[in-house]
């Protein structure tokens, strides 16, 4: 278990989605650009974060308050749909 730099609250994930985030922050595709740019430059009230590790999966857009997470499903997730349900499942417990 790590805690938040910032919060000081304990964030649930393995050190195996925390190293795939970081790589997907940097590696993001023209959509997820384009739904950054328009999450950070709203000003709603709402922090979203980028790619951010929650358990063994990770969120495309999280923010912790309110508990709101976006997940964009592109060609990628095409041809596993059983990973999607099951990802869904956890995220929303």
């Amino acid at each position: 278990m790590t805690k938040c730099h910032r919060t000081g609250k304990a964030i649930h994930f393995t050190d195996g989605a925390l190293v795939n985030a970081r790589r997907l922050s940097r590696d993001m595709t023209e959509v997820e650009k384009k739904i950054w740019y328009h999450l950070r430059r709203q000003n709603m009230g709402v922090k979203f974060r980028k790619q951010v590790p929650l358990g063994n999966y990770i969120a495309d857009f999280a923010s912790f308050d309110p508990k709101l997470i976006i997940e964009l499903n592109g060609g990628q997730h095409a041809d596993d749909v059983t990973y999607d349900v099951q990802r869904d499942a956890w995220l929303k417990k």
